[in-house]
């Protein structure tokens, strides 16, 4: 609260500043002060969002997880494709979870950097689930976000796929082209291949085809997790969905219900 206060009364001072030009100011400074206005009220609104994000997380978190049931079962199997996309685990991993994300989605953040771990330590890591990684930016929410999810597929050229994924979800606020450049030199990548790959935008395409497999699947926002089995290594078949940031012990019952169909089914 102080912080948007603080915020306030900054625009409030600036359009004081504006509202009544002295007859020293030039046209320049008067453009630049009210530059200055949008960018401050850019991120009120930015602010304002992340509070109400982080309001809702911490109830979700706090409320018990329910059991996973009829809440979680999908009324018809769905096909997604998972062929190129990256993954961690197995890739011979019959169950497979499919995360649909966004790089400037603090909901999508907080997952990677909390419940993750303790899903990767207890089934990737052990070759029970691979984890699938499918582009879901929302440009009408996070404008840059779709870049970013270039920069990933372009860092994954170089074999730092989930090294940019990192750091991306650990700085969701600025993703600008700068942003991404510093990440980049962060993991030591060719920096001009690196610059190539961003700017001729060859991989917008898989990023806008990742966005209409999750539309046809039901993704409405982000994250928004899919678990089934994959037979073919391509495609998998989607049994269960879970949509939005979900505690481990959520994520735990559901999978091992998944990997118990799995093991009755062999």
């Amino acid at each position: 609260m102080r912080m948007t206060s603080a915020l306030l009364l900054a625009i409030s001072v600036v359009l004081a500043s504006t509202a009544a030009p002295s007859r020293g100011q030039s046209d320049d400074e008067i453009t630049k002060l009210r530059k200055e206005v949008q960018e401050l009220r850019e991120a009120q609104k930015a602010l304002q969002r992340d509070v109400q994000d982080m309001k809702a997380l911490l109830r979700a978190r706090l409320a018990s997880p329910p059991a996973p049931g009829p809440q979680d079962s999908l009324a018809e199997p769905v096909t997604l494709s998972i062929e190129g996309a990256p993954f961690l685990g197995s890739q011979d991993a019959k169950v497979v979870l499919v995360e649909f994300s966004d790089y400037q989605c603090p909901f999508c953040a907080r997952h990677s950097q909390l419940t993750l771990p303790p899903i990767m330590k207890e089934f990737v890591d052990a070759g029970k689930v691979k984890y699938v990684l499918r582009d879901f930016p929302i440009p009408a929410l996070h404008p840059q976000s779709p870049k970013s999810h270039e920069a990933a597929h372009c860092a994954g050229e170089q074999g730092k796929y989930w090294q940019m994924h990192d750091r991306l979800f650990g700085d969701i606020r600025s993703q600008d082209a700068d942003k991404l450049a510093a990440h980049a030199k962060a993991l030591r990548l060719d920096g001009r291949k690196f610059q190539q790959c961003l700017e001729s935008g060859r991989n917008a395409a898989a990023v806008k085809k990742a966005i209409e497999d999750g539309q046809r699947a039901g993704v409405r926002g982000t994250p928004t997790f899919f678990v089934g089995v994959s037979e073919d290594g391509r495609t998998v078949q989607a049994t269960r969905m879970l949509r939005g940031a979900q505690p481990y012990e959520r994520f735990k019952a559901v999978i091992d219900l998944a990997l118990a169909d799995g093991r009755k089914a062999s």
